[in-house]
């Protein structure tokens, strides 16, 4: 493997995708990782979507039209409540099912898609660059398919994301907010204060979205502070920021700029970053550097977290989490491109620091600069697509830079109207032809991406690992990262191994092209022999204590695997691994494992192989059955 290879860049300086990805990155608000982007809709989770739920105007024609035409589309900008009205929408169409179809599923694949009957299907935030939204004629054969069917779809959009095409095949419903007064009322309960929600309604912005406006009242009603219920949104933190940057000199937007890209730097990486940005924007004004001490002492916006004695020591940060994201949407603006261009010179070099840039490690510089990237990239996509991820995913002999893409991508994931921005960049990176851009691309759907698009992960792994040119046995282990990461968030498997066993019956037989059987086996043998985090008992066991029902899954795998002679005795030792592992603890877990056995060998037996007796030994029976 080479140096930059899919395994380097995932021990990457230690873990990269932990389950505190989010955790200690100012200004970025993760989405609930419970939300479905791809996959059944829990019970649960619709009925949070649907808890105190306000009608905007536009729901009843939008109903009558679902009803009639079983295909709607809900356009408006992001954070209005589309996801929650297209879930209200279904569920007052239909008793049946609830499923979340990839935002980047193309129109010809859409109008030739099974739909099963009486259920109901959305797309959340829908992108489609692939195929420019679709001809009127492929949005056509999608509503009689869906009619023939008895299914309904609900697809939400951004105005900028909608074709003539569709608008003239579909009904398109401009959606709006609820009253947002009842919204805040019905989130905080019957017996709210009117005064309160006055308050509310005055403190944060224009564009608060319906899910930080929830957020905000779910606070208030568990009794937090109105200040610590409004700390993320509050409308006079953008006048602030506005007011300040209005003033400021090029230095203190530089030293801004190096605030929102090294988030808690302390005093050494601070110091050092501004000047070398002062160097390449050929700044030439005569005013100093803000140092750490004068920004430490009734700054604005910027203050001193301190960690330590001294008069300096600590880290810089913003005084409130939501001035990164205003400060860098206020400097696209104020800054020039030949500015920008700098601070991307910059950004480039500081993710391959040394020491010599503070006592942070370049995991952490690697992690914050992502962060502020996925904040531009609500400002600016395009000039984050270009200028960074692409070139970073390309990376000759760079897996911190490959890493930093994938990282942006993970992080973007967690936020509603960005992830399915990230599923289609990643897209284009698992079609292109450079195999370093291939990598970065499986690093990125074997993280938090491919957890929330757990389909889209599996599928793109599966074409990366087996394509000419493809990364091979690298894109197994991403597959076998993917399902780990799965079972370590408590996710569904349930394409993964459909993948898999699927593939095993295409091409675990003789006379099958010898690479793709060869991967299709790497691949199952590193799924079954992959550990949870920090080394632990494999990843199919803890799967197995969650999800008993996986079981006959599982010993597909288990049979297809021993089943074939030069690949038996790893798929035994990686089953004798698994039984000793499910030993523990206690003896609640020996249904579970003579379970295990029996399937594997029904499995066997009843594809025309020699059922044997469970009892014996497992390793024993299966090494001396003949080759097959």
């Amino acid at each position: 493997m080479t140096s930059s290879g899919v395994t380097s860049i995932l021990n990457f300086n230690g873990p990269v995708y932990a389950d505190h990805a989010t955790m200690g990155v100012s200004g970025l608000v993760a989405s609930e990782r419970g939300a479905t982007g791809q996959g059944r809709l829990s019970r649960d989770e619709i009925a949070a979507a649907l808890s105190a739920y306000i009608s905007p105007p536009q729901l009843r024609e939008a109903a009558a039209r679902l009803a009639h035409e079983h295909v709607i589309t809900l356009e408006g900008p992001a954070g209005i409540g589309k996801r929650a009205g297209a879930i209200r929408l279904l569920s007052t169409t239909t008793d049946g099912d609830l499923f979340a179809l990839s935002p980047v599923i193309s129109t010809s694949e859409l109008a030739t898609r099974r739909f099963t009957p009486g259920h109901g299907y959305v797309i959340v935030n829908r992108v489609a660059a692939r195929d420019g939204q679709g001809s009127d004629v492929a949005w056509r054969e999608l509503r009689q398919r869906l009619a023939a069917a008895r299914a309904y779809l609900v697809v939400t959009l951004v105005p900028e994301e909608t074709s003539q095409a569709a608008r003239e095949a579909i009904f398109h419903v401009p959606w709006g907010r609820p009253d947002l007064s009842r919204a805040v009322r019905a989130k905080l309960g019957p017996a709210a204060a009117d005064d309160l929600v006055d308050r509310v309604l005055q403190a944060v912005p224009d564009d608060c979205s319906m899910t930080d406006l929830t957020r905000v009242a779910q606070r208030l009603a568990a009794g937090e502070t109105f200040e610590a219920a409004l700390r993320d949104v509050r409308r006079a933190e953008s006048a602030a920021v506005s007011a300040w940057l209005g003033n400021a000199s090029m230095p203190d937007m530089l030293a801004m700029v190096v605030i929102a890209f090294l988030h808690g730097a302390d005093r050494r990486t601070f110091e050092t970053a501004l000047a070398e940005l002062r160097r390449l924007t050929r700044d030439s004004s005569d005013e100093p550097s803000p140092t750490v001490h004068a920004l430490s002492t009734g700054h604005a916006l910027a203050t001193l977290e301190r960690v330590g004695g001294g008069p300096v020591s600590g880290r810089m940060i913003f005084q409130r989490p939501r001035y990164r994201g205003l400060v860098l949407r206020h400097l696209w603006d104020r800054l020039s491109v030949s500015d920008w261009n700098a601070i991307r010179d910059w950004l480039d070099r500081a993710i391959d620091s040394d020491p010599t840039h503070g006592d942070r490690d370049r995991n952490e510089i690697v992690r914050q600069v992502a962060a502020g990237l996925v904040l531009l990239m609500k400002v600016e996509g395009r000039e984050v697509e270009v200028s960074y991820l692409d070139p970073w995913s390309a990376a000759d002999d760079r897996p911190v830079a490959q890493y930093a893409a994938a990282h942006t991508l993970g992080l973007m994931s967690y936020d509603d109207a960005l992830a399915p921005y990230a599923l289609e960049i990643v897209g284009h990176w698992t079609r292109a032809e450079n195999r370093r851009r291939q990598q970065t691309a499986a690093v990125a759907l074997a993280g938090p991406l491919g957890i929330r698009y757990p389909a889209d992960a599996a599928a793109g792994l599966w074409a990366l690992t087996t394509r000419t040119p493809g990364i091979g046995e690298e894109g197994c282990e991403a597959i076998a990262m993917h399902f780990a990461n799965l079972i370590a968030h408590d996710a569904s498997t349930a394409f993964v191994l459909k993948l898999l066993i699927d593939t095993l019956g295409r091409y675990n037989r003789p006379g099958d092209q010898q690479r793709l059987t060869d991967l299709t086996l790497h691949a199952v043998h590193r799924v079954l022999t992959v550990t949870t985090a920090g080394g632990g008992e494999p990843a199919v066991v803890t799967l197995l204590r969650r999800r008993p029902d996986r079981l006959e899954r599982v010993a597909d795998l288990w049979s297809g695997l021993v089943a074939n002679s030069r690949f038996r005795r790893r798929g035994m030792e990686a089953l004798d691994a698994a039984l000793a592992a499910l030993r523990y603890p206690g003896a609640d877990t020996a249904p579970v494992r003579v379970d295990l056995l029996e399937s594997v060998y029904a499995t066997r037996s009843s594809s025309g192989r020699t059922a044997h007796d469970p009892s014996s030994s497992p390793a024993t029976r299966i090494l001396e059955s003949p080759d097959e």
